[in-house]
């Protein structure tokens, strides 16, 4: 046998050992995998853009019908302030978490009595000691129109679990259970300290027809009439709702802190900052709920995180106030345990982190290189003092928001430490 000929068979027996032939198996399945990762991230993304044109399109629609009634004077839920409108939309109530104190606004007739005011006052407070996180989570408007956009356009967003239902109420206004007599009569006392003003009533602003209205909100009939007024009554939050702001999420933020390894004190500032504790806090970004979550960026991580792979998570799973710190606290870990692991010094990557939470990771980088890269960052960080880094991040930041952000933060975090968590 020839040696150009002995080579040859023994070329072709390798080719075709079960050993190649399995390295050629697990090459088609890696490729194979590849391709669903890929495919997998696409979808996701997709869903992600689509959910994020549901929110503005909701956005957009509830305003209109709002501006049907008050023109002009549209206000809706923000960052710290939660707002609802009765059925007919001609009494908007308002909680200012910031300014801590609530505002009732109705549209009524000129020669209404101090009296029904009172009556329409007490029903407006009422209402709003007894309603409960889940309750308020099902009657937010731009949630419904959001849900029935996406039902529309068949997305099947990878949600996680609900949670079991928050029942305890958005804010607390009385010492004594909602609907007893005792804060009836408590109801009864914070009244005496409201401010009323009577203004001109708002000129309604006539759209075209909404296509899509979902909720059980219906738009007044007819346009305001001339011999209407807008009274608006401003009170301030009883003692019992400031003093439980931070007090009824204790809990909560212990356990997402001791699972998470990061300081309660610092998840405890992040929520006064973010949303002044308005369980009901939304952003047009969107971000929602306490910690001010973004289902793109915050909440595609954290979700990894915690079940393994990135989910959509629904406006109703983040106005969940135990879900929401859960998610925003595992962010937290992310960036202060994988992102921004390289810097040394705890209280230097403290910082970071906090400004990271607001503008990204990348953005704290290019604040000490002009670039994003963070290990580049890192070194430079390693080389100066915690207040060096502090103040070099207040100069440096790309954004006064950011930078202003990280000032609120560090220091209701220094207060917070201060108290017993």
């Amino acid at each position: 046998m020839s040696k150009r000929l002995l080579t040859a068979l023994t070329t072709l027996s390798i080719l075709c050992s079960p050993q190649i032939h399995a390295l050629s198996e697990f090459e088609q399945f890696k490729q194979q995998h590849l391709s669903e990762a890929k495919q997998y991230k696409a979808e996701q993304t997709d869903e992600f853009k689509a959910y994020v044109k549901a929110n503005k399109q909701a956005f957009k629609q509830y305003k209109a019908e709002l501006a049907t009634v008050w023109g002009k004077d549209v206000t809706i839920s923000g960052k710290t302030n939660w707002v609802t409108h009765t059925e007919d939309l001609t009494t908007r109530q308002e909680v200012d978490f910031k300014k801590e104190e609530i505002r009732i606004t109705m549209i009524a007739d000129k020669n209404i009595s101090n009296d029904q005011i009172n009556k329409d006052i007490e029903k407006q407070l009422a209402l709003l000691s007894e309603t409960s996180v889940d309750a308020a989570q099902k009657a937010d408007p731009i949630s419904q129109r959001v849900a029935e956009i996406v039902k529309n356009q068949n997305l099947k967003p990878n949600l996680p679990p609900l949670t079991e239902p928050d029942l305890k109420p958005v804010i607390t206004l009385t010492e004594n259970p909602a609907g007893s007599t005792q804060a009836k009569e408590e109801i009864r006392t914070i009244i005496q300290t409201a401010k009323i003003i009577k203004k001109p009533a708002p000129k309604p602003i006539i759209t075209q027809p909404i296509i899509s209205q979902p909720t059980a909100t219906k738009p007044a009939s007819k346009p305001t009439a001339k011999d209407k007024q807008r009274i608006v009554v401003t009170i301030p939050m009883p003692k019992v709702a400031v003093s439980s702001k931070a007090g009824r999420y204790k809990t909560p933020v212990k356990n997402s802190s001791e699972k998470w390894k990061i300081d309660s004190a610092l998840v405890l500032a992040v929520i006064h900052t973010e949303s002044s504790f308005n369980p009901m806090a939304r952003s047009h970004i969107p971000a929602y709920g306490l910690m001010q979550i973004v289902p793109r960026s915050a909440g595609q991580d954290a979700s990894a995180l915690i079940y393994g792979n990135s989910k959509m998570l629904s406006s109703h799973y983040l106005y969940t106030p135990n879900k929401n710190i859960n998610v925003g606290t595992a962010y937290l870990h992310i960036l202060d345990k994988r992102y921004l692991r390289k810097i040394k010094n705890p209280e230097s990557r403290l910082y970071c982190t906090i400004a990271a939470y607001n503008t990204g990771a990348g953005n704290v980088a290019r604040a000490f290189t002009g670039k994003t890269s963070v290990t580049k960052a890192a070194s430079k960080i390693n080389a100066m003092t915690p207040f060096q880094v502090y103040n070099h991040l207040l100069r440096n930041l790309p954004h006064n928001e950011t930078k202003d952000y990280l000032k609120r933060v560090a220091s209701r975090y220094e207060a917070y430490k201060k108290q017993s968590i």
